[in-house]
């Protein structure tokens, strides 16, 4: 019998790591090349697609079914940050993470010296550095993972169709 979850599972991991890469470049590109210089969150964003190189790499090659979930998780995880980085940008949400480059109560006036003579430029998470048709960075890699992650469970709905014909 012909092994279709493995097959379906190489093409889950295919797009998982296409859709990591592709999404990386996109941000490295931006930064590199268009001058968008990254907030905390922006970076924070990126972490979830790398994680997800490695598990995507292996269900490449591999038939592990725990795998498919871990990189969901991943998946998830940048939505979740990137829903909160769009909902700051747009307002909806209040800073509680003070990734905005806001003060924390705990500063010192060294701290803020400190921070005021740095020569690092900071960006605020709450100002969206490109918006295209209305919809921030953030909102795009929001709606991007989400059509990633509908693409895999697509997938995992035909591996089932054709298994339990």
């Amino acid at each position: 019998m012909k092994d279709i979850f493995g097959v379906h599972m190489k093409k889950c991991g295919a797009l998982f790591f296409v859709g990591s890469v592709i999404a990386l470049a996109i941000a490295y590109v931006a930064q590199m090349f268009f001058g968008l210089v990254p907030c905390k969150l922006c970076l924070y964003e990126r972490v979830p697609y790398f994680i997800a190189l490695i598990p995507s790499i292996i269900m490449m090659f591999k038939n592990f079914k725990g795998l498919f979930f871990v990189v969901v998780i991943c998946y998830v995880a940048g939505i979740i940050i990137s829903i909160y980085h769009a909902g700051l940008e747009y307002g909806w949400f209040t800073d509680f993470l003070h990734c905005a480059g806001d003060v924390g109560f705990g500063t010192s006036l060294e701290d803020i010296k400190a921070n005021l003579l740095s020569k690092e430029e900071v960006v605020s998470c709450k100002v969206p550095s490109f918006v295209f048709m209305g919809i921030s960075l953030s909102g795009w890699n929001a709606v991007y993972a989400i059509s990633i992650l509908i693409c895999a469970f697509l997938l995992r709905v035909r591996y089932t169709r054709d298994h339990h014909k």
